[in-house]
């Protein structure tokens, strides 16, 4: 009995080679994008310690990853499947941080970044770190919980001929 082969399921790939996917992602940043020299009031090119020319990047709309989906015909599920296959998945990760790197300049440039942040956290697994203080009597609180039993008999014995003084 011969085995049959399987048809395989579901559309065609739109992008069937990393190369042609990589042009296509690359074709979505050049759109939304232009180049800016950073020049002295002469026109002379500022330079950076390298040498080479300082050149500033500036978004014409802000980056996204789901603009991106939209400007390359597919849906987030899709760019799932892609970023799963060899080859695609540096072009996909390559945008991410193309986008994060944005997001996060303009967390360091705006008054109030508060949903850049939101993104940041649910998008690209940024965690909020958050401080407390604690006061003497939740830090006593903690030092008690720690105790054991045999700790804490031994501290109330001792505090209990302050406690019948107090109370008289």
């Amino acid at each position: 009995m011969s085995k049959k082969k399987r048809a395989k399921v579901g559309r065609r790939m739109i992008y069937p080679t990393p190369a042609k996917f990589a042009r296509a992602v690359t074709d979505y940043f050049d759109a939304i994008s232009y180049e800016l020299p950073y020049t002295r009031e002469d026109g002379s090119p500022i330079c950076n310690l390298n040498g080479d020319p300082i050149i500033l990047v500036k978004y014409i709309t802000p980056p996204s990853l789901q603009e991106l989906h939209l400007f390359l015909h597919i849906d987030s599920s899709t760019w799932d499947n892609y970023r799963t296959k060899e080859g695609y998945n540096e072009v996909c990760s390559e945008a991410k941080l193309r986008v994060e790197a944005y997001l996060t300049e303009q967390v360091n440039t705006r008054d109030r970044p508060q949903g850049i942040m939101f993104n940041l956290e649910n998008n690209f697994d940024w965690k909020k770190k958050n401080e407390v203080e604690l006061g003497e009597g939740t830090r006593k609180a903690m030092q008690l919980a720690s105790m054991t039993i045999e700790e804490k008999k031994n501290l109330l014995a001792a505090t209990l001929p302050e406690l019948a003084a107090f109370a008289e």
